[in-house]
């Protein structure tokens, strides 16, 4: 597959998530419209397969549609959405390595499972470890140009949940993304 796509865990906890925002009145049909084809909102209306691949370009116009429904800060309701895209990755249990590990430091525990976790997420990215920072650590992503922003913050949102999970408590995350749009660095940090 030479598209860049995302996995279906992902896919469908956005397209429910949409669906969630339509039922609420927070997004209307029309919206959808708008930045999603016809034959692309028969796919997001019946069942979308965990384990298939989805190409991003959708998955990117799915969440600018889905920023549409901010109601204030559009960052962090992108960031709040990939935190709980994350907690319901874990509630799958079949990422079965996010499980804690005490005898290991949550830094590199959630850091390396990040790079090994990226390419069932994504068939595109190229995910790499940096090692320990600080109280934190880095990831560079490769190959990142089409993550938009958009789905960088969702990012962002779904690595500060899972560090925050192992660290057992709170961790920042920040990111920064190359002139050139190929690469970006998350750094999570945790708060003293």
């Amino acid at each position: 597959m030479s598209e860049p796509c995302v996995k279906g865990t992902l896919f469908q906890n956005l397209a429910a998530e949409l669906g969630e925002l339509i039922s609420q009145g927070k997004l209307t049909r029309e919206q959808r419209a708008k930045l999603i084809k016809p034959d692309e909102i028969a796919l997001l209306e019946r069942d979308i397969s965990i384990s298939a691949w989805y190409p991003i370009e959708l998955y990117v116009r799915m969440l600018k549609l889905y920023a549409e429904a901010a109601d204030g800060d559009v960052s962090e309701f992108l960031i709040e959405s990939g935190r709980r895209a994350a907690s319901r990755v874990v509630a799958l249990g079949i990422y079965s390595q996010l499980d804690s590990c005490p005898e290991e430091r949550w830094e590199n525990r959630v850091g390396r499972i990040l790079v090994t976790l990226s390419g069932s997420f994504f068939n595109f990215t190229e995910w790499e470890w940096e090692g320990l920072s600080g109280n934190g650590f880095s990831i560079v992503v490769r190959r990142a140009s089409p993550m938009a922003d958009e789905l960088v913050l969702r990012s962002s949102g779904f690595v500060e949940f899972l560090a925050t999970r192992a660290a057992a408590g709170p961790v920042s995350i920040t990111w920064e993304r190359s002139a050139d749009r190929e690469e970006i660095r998350f750094r999570a940090e945790r708060a003293n």
